[in-house]
């Protein structure tokens, strides 16, 4: 395994890239992120670039709508027992 580029990035020294990323963690991601994070998370839905995810078979566009809340309502054809 090789380090990354942003890995090395992050300083010249393995206590400077500590710091660097130490500080990362402290400071969080910023508030659009965070809110697209949190989105992707509640609903189960990957969160990637879109070329990644056709890479992998997914479909951006088709990614499952938002549903309602609890379970789905009953049709009136169902069988109640």
């Amino acid at each position: 395994m090789v380090p990354s580029n942003e890995y090395w990035a992050l300083g010249n020294t393995p206590f400077e890239r500590q710091k660097t990323y130490k500080d990362l963690f402290e400071r969080g991601p910023d508030k659009a992120f965070g809110e697209r994070l949190m989105g992707c998370v509640k609903r189960g839905w990957p969160i990637a670039e879109k070329k990644f995810l056709e890479s992998i078979g997914v479909e951006a566009e088709r990614i499952a709508p938002q549903r309602g809340r609890g379970r789905p309502r009953k049709t009136a054809t169902e069988n109640p027992l």
